[in-house]
């Protein structure tokens, strides 16, 4: 049983000192694992509300590949977060959605929830510390 189906409440604010450097005082995030994720690997991102969408993974000839895209028009969050769950589960990837506020952020987690099949939300204070974020070094 995870947190959430504990009933604890989820952090979604990342540290302030991480984002005013960028002017920033406030950004929610939520994450998820794929089974079996080693703690590094392919990730796809998603901006909300703006639907702005990163994939970043390893080439076959080791080189980073890196799609962004960031719609001028099109601004569905249903659409948006469909195809990055879509390309998460094809890829196996890591996924973070960011968010202006945690309501959004909660939405977004309930949504990515059902289309992320085996996917496993990570608390965002395991984030921080690569040492933290596989689940079997927890152990």
């Amino acid at each position: 049983m995870n947190r959430h189906e504990q009933g604890a409440a989820w952090t979604t604010r990342l540290e302030p000192n991480l984002t005013r450097t960028y002017g920033v005082e406030e950004i929610h995030t939520i994450c998820f694992a794929p089974p079996e994720w080693p703690g590094k690997g392919a990730t796809v991102s998603l901006g909300l509300p703006e639907c702005e969408l990163l994939s970043a993974t390893l080439a076959p000839n080791g080189e980073l590949l890196a799609i962004v895209n960031r719609p001028k028009r099109n601004l569905n969050i249903r659409k948006w977060m469909r195809t990055a769950c879509a390309i998460a589960v094809e890829e196996q990837a890591f996924v973070i959605i960011t968010c202006d506020t945690v309501v959004q952020a909660e939405s977004a987690a309930k949504r990515a929830s059902q289309m992320l099949p085996n996917y496993r939300r990570v608390a965002l204070e395991r984030m921080y510390e690569p040492a933290t974020r596989v689940a079997s070094k927890l152990a």
